[in-house]
């Protein structure tokens, strides 16, 4: 029986060379400062997922918020990643997963993801409520903490 377990850091840096980036996060932001996070039901998530076909992250992320939220996006700046450590029988494996800041600049109707047939809810929360609704702990809510930061100083840029 294959027993996993995994390490998780949240790190405002750059992933280390060599290691491969398994998924993309958007955490997206409104003109008024509330964050879209996607409703499966009760599950919570951030628009996001694999890297396909030689994609940059960018296109990764780009592609990911319209096939799960059916949302453009504009002005995306890195936030940082998770540094993951995976423990399956005695082998570990290192990847990471990154996280975005970007503006909604357009939100369509709803639809279905291509992928997983499924239809997320969409809800306009505050950035504390979205930690909370994603339940990821302490890394969570520090990364929430980090992109409303992020996202305050890049909007207070654009204005001046």
């Amino acid at each position: 029986m294959q027993k996993t377990s995994y390490d998780i850091h949240w790190k405002m840096e750059w992933p280390p060379e060599g290691v491969p980036v398994e998924q993309v996060y958007g955490i997206l932001f409104f003109e008024d400062g509330s964050v879209l996070v996607l409703d499966d039901d009760g599950r919570y998530n951030l628009p996001g997922g694999h890297p396909e076909n030689q994609e940059t992250w960018l296109q990764t992320l780009k592609r990911e918020c319209m096939e799960e939220a059916q949302v453009a996006i504009t002005n995306p700046m890195y936030l940082g990643h998770i540094a993951v450590k995976e423990h399956t029988n005695g082998q570990t494996r290192d990847f990471v997963q990154l996280r975005f800041v970007a503006a909604v600049s357009t939100l369509l109707p709803s639809g279905s993801d291509p992928v997983t047939g499924k239809t997320y809810a969409r809800r306009r929360v505050e950035a504390s409520d979205a930690a909370r609704l994603l339940n990821w702990g302490e890394h969570g809510t520090q990364q929430l903490n980090d992109a409303e930061a992020l996202w305050h100083l890049a909007s207070r840029r654009r204005r001046a």
